[in-house]
């Protein structure tokens, strides 16, 4: 489908997590400049210094490590991004890095950042840097109680996605695009061009004249000039009007029930009364995977004792469908 997601973006906050720098331009530098332009505010985490394993020989390391994060700022300011992170993990050692470690430091900007929308790799690139990025993205995103992240997408990268073994479980099959003709892709290249340390020359993967050939094959997919292309991995759009009707809907269904209810219930209190003397109700606890609950129901079983009291009684109960309430 072609994706319009810059129309529900305004206010909204998006965070885009990747392992190096200019990977999150390579992905989807026109998106993210689109995305800022309708009003989201933008966050990058890049999760490695990009720099300790191709420069590990050379002695101004250091000085390498701080022109990339320049570069980056240079970049991030063409796109609009108003948030930058470093996670400080080892670069292409992400695969021998403790999981624990990656997940903390993926898992603290989430929470620090607090976003509702999150881009991050394809989980079948070649780079394991990039595959660890993804797992760990998922498990700082997982669907919990309180979690604000409602949307996750992930991207391809040029050379990373096209070099993996072309099989079922790493071809990148999108089913989003979106349209970055225009000022969007401008940015996008000059964002890259301010990558200097990673600007190849044609034909290599990560020149300005590849980008252009790549993002103009994905808008032929859908019929457009320019796009780039992601894969949907989760949406929850549940708005608040809708969950407000609900709310009220739960309410009002469940008082016609008690009201239904309210005389069989009486009639069975009085016969539980009348067969078995002790208290009418019994009070347990429930669970529901981690949350637990006080759970009352009508007492079927004789006080201090595994017998089943009243086949008569317990019948009428599962007539009624009113063991619990």
């Amino acid at each position: 489908m072609k994706g319009n997601i810059t129309m529900n973006v305004k206010n909204k906050k998006i965070l885009v997590i990747v392992a190096h720098p200019d990977d999150e331009v390579l992905g989807m530098g026109g998106t993210i400049a689109k995305c800022a332009a309708n009003g989201a505010e933008i966050g990058l985490l890049i999760v490695t210094d990009g720099s300790t394993s191709q420069y590990k020989d050379i002695p101004n390391l250091h000085e390498i490590i701080e022109e990339k994060k320049q570069e980056t700022k240079r970049s991030a300011d063409i796109l609009g991004i108003k948030h930058i992170y470093y996670g400080k993990q080892p670069d292409m050692k992400l695969d021998v890095t403790e999981h624990i470690r990656v997940n903390n430091a993926i898992e603290n900007v989430v929470n620090e950042f607090n976003p509702d929308i999150v881009f991050t790799h394809f989980d079948g690139d070649v780079n394991k840097d990039h595959q660890c990025v993804f797992q760990s993205t998922l498990v700082a995103c997982r669907p919990i109680p309180g979690q604000k992240v409602k949307e996750l997408y992930s991207f391809s990268v040029p050379s990373s996605t096209e070099w993996s073994p072309q099989n079922t479980k790493n071809i990148f099959m999108p089913n989003l695009f979106v349209d970055i003709e225009g000022q969007y892709a401008e940015s996008k290249y000059n964002a890259m061009k301010e990558y200097k340390t990673e600007l190849r020359k044609f034909p290599h993967p990560r020149s300005i004249e590849t980008l252009e050939i790549l993002d103009s094959a994905v808008g032929l997919q859908i019929g457009i000039k320019c796009a780039e292309s992601f894969i949907v991995h989760r949406i929850n759009k549940m708005k608040r009007e809708y969950l407000f009707f609900k709310r009220i809907f739960d309410i009002i269904g469940s008082l016609i029930f008690i009201t239904i209810c309210v005389v069989p219930w009486i009639i069975i209190g009085i016969i539980i009364r009348i067969q078995s003397p002790g208290p009418i109700i019994y009070k347990a606890k429930g669970r529901v995977k981690w949350n637990v609950f006080i759970l009352y129901k009508f007492r079927t079983m004789k006080v201090n004792s595994g017998t089943i009291r009243s086949t008569t009684l317990r019948m009428m109960i599962e007539f009624f469908l009113l063991e619990d309430f």
